[in-house]
């Protein structure tokens, strides 16, 4: 990445379950103050965007915890803002979101989509229904597999994670 480009991390700290090997801060709640977080974050890119006015905006990665928990309405907000700060439109930038497959869906995905996201990170983490079990998941390869199919159906870039070892 050249010195002047920049890429932009928004942590989305809320699962529907606690993964037994994830060291990441991510909780599990029932009620997720979004609008709250939201507000925070929005607070925290005006305050911090003047040390970065002269950067190129390149990439925004939606990460956590399960970011696809949160509504395509706060993405949509989050992604406008940022793109905001910079002299870049949020055509020429990378927007990542990591989606887990119990919380997609296509509608899920195309809504995120319209939102501005062009390439989902989807948590597939193993097609073997034994290793899923052992890690935690909540999801089958079976599900995994639709969850992969339903992303290929938008416009977006699609990558899955697989854990090894």
């Amino acid at each position: 990445m050249p010195h002047n480009d920049i890429a932009v991390y928004i942590h989305w700290p809320w699962c529907k379950r606690k993964c037994p090997y994830c060291d990441f801060n991510s909780h599990v709640s029932n009620h997720l103050p979004e609008e709250d977080y939201l507000n925070a974050l929005l607070s925290d890119f005006r305050t911090q965007s003047q040390n970065f006015s002269d950067k190129n905006l390149v990439s925004i990665f939606f990460g956590g915890g399960t970011p696809s928990l949160m509504s395509p309405l706060t993405t949509e907000k989050l992604i406008k803002e940022v793109c905001g700060f910079f002299s870049t439109s949020s055509d020429k930038v990378e927007i990542t979101l990591e989606a887990n497959p119990t919380s997609s869906s296509l509608n899920k995905f195309l809504d995120f989509e319209a939102a501005g996201v062009n390439r989902f990170s989807i948590g597939v983490q193993s097609l073997q229904d034994k290793h899923l079990q052992f890690l935690g998941r909540e999801h089958s390869s079976k599900e995994a597999l639709h969850t992969v199919e339903q992303a290929l159906k938008t416009k977006a870039r699609i990558n899955f994670d697989l854990i090894y070892g």
